[in-house]
């Protein structure tokens, strides 16, 4: 009775109608039967959905003084506790707690279509241990792992103190590969390390644009070197990467061993954590290195896992059981394409230049290249010398590092430096000795070649073996002319040059007049004699 009279006070008759049992489509639970629209519970709704997590009296009492200022029909606390417990539970996850996909459906992926070395997953992991880094101070250091999604096994791993890039990533790929052979895959997620152009030949915002194009082929990353394809994780989604679950057991059965564990938060972190690092009672990160490796293959390689596709079989069985054929590649060519690749350099007069260091200046090799792009590969954990590569992927040299002169220098170090730059010299000389005979004939060169390349565009009826033409005579409007033309130039033929001291000899007439068939008179006049008369002769027949 007391419950009708406050719902009579707050509703009128509208709240003596008891709706508990109506459909989720109506207002429902004593809220009268109105529908989703009404003002009211719309009002309920809009304050309680908030991150700020108002409390539901407070949005009630906000909500009836709201209707009291509109008029809109009001109803009880209890009813409206049970509106609010109708919202879908994702709803409320969302707007009201900010977790975007904890009550998300997620897509099962079948690992039994799959076999091992057919796909690895990488991605990074902090450590929740403090170590003590190369230079003895405290850190927590970084895992970069491959995981064979077929049998969960690790194949490739490095540890390193400073933060992820894509040297680990190469470094762990290259002891994978050498270890277990190179899959054929890998599924990787959006980040800038794992999406870069040493690792695919261009990077995410080079995909929009134009490709990076050296003599018409793109220069390719150290992935698709080896015949490597690429799988993009779901962005933003750290569920998409199966591995997060192999870090997952990282942490419980190896991180939290150590005396030194942190905690994945600040509220977790163990009591003394300070004290141990203040004074100084860490591991090394050589020993943390030593002691992952050993976990690794004693424990998590061979417990029994039971996730889909395991069965309760331990990764190193299942990874035998479910290999095919294992991708292999040279040992030499395996460690040569996982050194980190860069984008073209320039030869200089000093050789190239990485990063602000200078490689090769004593290179034989690099002298006839200068002026040109070149491509290296470097090891990040030697760079005292670098690999040069031509763009379209020729080995031409290991370049070491230039040795700099100090300004103090002392006599041996100049005359050390001098020599060696007479050494150059000496190279450079000899390079021009060699080829400077290649521009003697250039011209005639140029023409055999061409006259090569052309053979096959000659005419037929110029080939000597191809028979004589069809001539067909052309009348011309000077046809009549032509003879009193050519005795004209025979004329001109005989007459002597402007400014000619000497007039041709005998010998020259004769053979003059032998070619037309007339013999040369005999005759012991003098030469000058014999030509007027010949003149005359040649006026008087014309």
């Amino acid at each position: 009775m007391f419950r009708w009279q406050r719902a009579y006070r707050y509703q009128g008759l509208a709240g003596l109608v008891d709706g508990r049992w109506e459909g989720a489509g109506s207002s429902g639970g004593g809220s009268g039967g109105r529908g989703e629209d009404d003002p009211f519970l719309v009002q309920i709704k809009g304050l309680w959905l908030d991150l700020k997590r108002k409390p539901l009296k407070v949005c009630h009492e906000i909500a009836c003084y709201t209707a009291d200022q509109h008029g809109w029909p009001k109803c009880s606390y209890e009813a409206a506790r049970r509106y609010v417990k109708r919202i879908p539970e994702p709803v409320v996850l969302k707007l009201r707690f900010g977790k975007d996909d904890a009550a998300d459906t997620y897509v099962e992926r079948d690992y039994n279509s799959i076999a091992s070395n057919d796909i690895w997953c990488g991605d990074h992991h902090q450590f929740d241990v403090v170590v003590l880094d190369e230079s003895g101070e405290p850190c927590r250091p970084w895992l970069t792992g491959w995981e064979d999604l077929r049998s969960r096994l690790f194949p490739g791993w490095e540890i390193r103190t400073a933060a992820p890039c894509t040297d680990p990533i190469l470094s762990a790929f290259h002891a994978g590969a050498k270890a277990y052979g190179v899959p054929r895959n890998v599924y990787v997620d959006n980040g800038k390390d794992y999406d870069s152009w040493a690792l695919h030949g261009r990077t995410k915002q080079e995909k929009t644009r134009i490709h990076v194009e050296h003599d018409g082929e793109r220069l390719k990353g150290a992935f698709a070197l080896l015949g490597v394809g690429k799988l993009q994780a779901h962005p933003y989604n750290a569920r998409a990467k199966p591995i997060e679950r192999a870090f997952r057991t990282v942490c419980d059965r190896f991180s939290r061993l150590w005396p030194s564990y942190c905690g994945n938060k600040p509220e977790n972190r163990p009591e003394g954590l300070a004290a141990l690092i203040k004074a100084g009672k860490l591991p090394g990160i050589a020993e943390f290195r030593q002691k992952f490796a050993q976990w690794l293959e004693s424990d998590y390689h061979l417990a029994a896992h039971h996730g889909q596709g395991m069965d309760g079989r331990s990764p190193a069985q299942v990874w035998q059981e479910h290999l095919g054929a294992m991708r292999t590649a040279p040992e030499g060519a395996l460690d040569a394409l996982c050194l980190k690749p860069t984008r073209p350099v320039k030869v200089g007069r000093i050789g190239v230049v990485y990063e602000g260091m200078s490689y090769g200046a004593d290179c034989g090799e690099l002298f006839p290249l200068v002026g040109k792009e070149v491509a290296l590969r470097v090891d990040d954990q030697d760079r005292s010398k670098v690999q040069v590569w031509s763009v379209e992927g020729k080995f031409i040299c290991i370049a070491r590092q230039n040795a700099k002169v100090p300004f103090a220098v002392n006599g041996q170090e100049i005359r050390q430096a001098l020599k060696q730059r007479a050494k150059l010299r000496k190279l450079r000389r000899e390079y021009h000795e060699r080829h400077e005979d290649m521009n003697a004939n250039v011209v005639d060169l140029a023409i055999a070649a061409a006259a090569k390349r052309n053979k096959a565009n000659r005419p037929q009826g110029a080939d000597p073996g191809g028979g004589s033409p069809v001539l067909r005579p052309v009348r011309t409007a000077i046809d009549d002319q032509f003879p009193a033309l050519q005795r004209a130039m025979e004329r001109e033929q005989l007459r002597p040059a402007v400014g000619a001291e000497t007039v041709p000899s005998l010998t020259d007439v004769g053979a003059m007049l032998n070619s037309q068939g007339r013999p040369m008179p005999a005759t012991d006049a003098p030469a000058g004699d014999v030509f007027f008369r010949l003149t005359e002769r040649l006026r008087g027949e014309s």
